[in-house]
């Protein structure tokens, strides 16, 4: 079980403290053109991935489903402090960032194998791609070759940065500012990105102008080699935080963590999810994940491909544990 350090999410991402946490233009749909009504919580789980999209006819669960009670992810303590893990497809390679008890106060990047879904992780290690500086929330690419993050390397506030390798074999190179995602505004934080299965969708959370408040959710397409302008996700963003979105494989299914309170939620940050009919249309309005938050802070942090394990930190008395959310057969 990872054991985290009682640290602040939230608000304290819009201001840059410590936290979990390519070029041609290109605009994304509309998002508030909700194709259909959110469903409602005693009806079919709103986060199920469609039947005939990216699960095979062989899953291993029930995509309908709502997830099970989370458990933790067993064999993972570092006796430091992780950071929202991202998983590779096959859930065997975990990236995750924090000062892992090595005596560092610094944010540093690193990652987990092992050798199956059924056992633990051996210890992390530091990626060299890490720097001086405090370095977050790593996710790659469904081919393992492309590295996100964001930093504070640049100085002042967090910036995405990407790195890449030749092979999966190899160490990620040097990184440098994701192109054309930034914002322009030094002020600006812009934090926790998240890439598409397909590479076609990087999301992330800001404070840039343009949202509706506190961090919220933004969205950039594939153009080209990189990703054009992002847009606000404004229809599932809200006047308070709004962070670590993760979509599902086929694009359909959202999750993020939101403090904004409301009918289903239980206090603090609680996950929230929405599902779109195809890639085409906008999000309805999201819902809480009722069934999987608890009384402390929860953020989803990876969907595995075929839907069935919902990765999540939660807070429980004061420190983060990594616990894991399974649909039953």
């Amino acid at each position: 079980m990872s054991r985290i350090k009682a640290w602040r999410i939230g608000a304290r991402w819009a201001r840059w403290a410590l936290a979990p946490s390519l070029v041609a233009a290109a605009a994304c749909g509309d998002v508030d053109e909700a194709p259909r009504d959110a469903p409602g919580r005693d009806g079919p789980a709103p986060d199920a991935p469609a039947a005939d999209a990216s699960i095979d006819a062989a899953a291993a669960c029930d995509p309908r489903a709502n997830f099970g009670t989370p458990m933790p992810l067993a064999g993972f303590a570092t006796g430091g402090t992780e950071y929202a893990p991202r998983l590779s497809p096959d859930e065997l390679t975990l990236y995750t960032s924090g000062p892992l008890g090595d005596g560092s106060t610094r944010s540093d990047l690193y990652v987990a194998t092992r050798a199956s879904v059924e056992t633990a992780f051996g210890h992390p290690t530091r990626l060299t791609t890490s720097s001086e500086a405090d370095d977050y929330n790593p996710t790659v690419s469904s081919d393992g070759l492309t590295l996100f993050f964001d930093s504070t390397r640049g100085g002042g506030p967090r910036r995405l940065y990407v790195a890449a390798r030749s092979t999966t074999l190899g160490e990620f190179g040097s990184a440098s500012l994701l192109a054309g995602v930034g914002s322009a505004v030094a002020e600006d934080a812009d934090i926790q990105p998240f890439v598409s299965a397909d590479g076609v969708e990087l999301w992330f959370s800001s404070s840039r102008t343009g949202g509706r408040g506190a961090t919220d959710l933004w969205r950039a397409l594939r153009s080209g080699a990189g990703f054009g302008a992002p847009e606000a996700i404004v229809g599932l963003s809200s006047s308070v935080a709004d962070e670590l979105p993760l979509v599902s494989a086929d694009r359909l299914t959202v999750y993020f963590g939101s403090n904004r309170g409301g009918d289903g939620t239980t206090g603090g940050f609680d996950i929230w999810t929405a599902r779109r009919t195809t890639v085409d249309d906008g999000f309805p309005s999201p819902t809480p994940l009722a069934h999987v938050n608890t009384a402390g802070n929860d953020f989803p942090t990876w969907l595995s491909p075929d839907g069935c394990r919902l990765y999540i930190i939660t807070d429980q008395g004061g420190t983060y544990d990594i616990v894991v959310a399974e649909r039953a057969p």
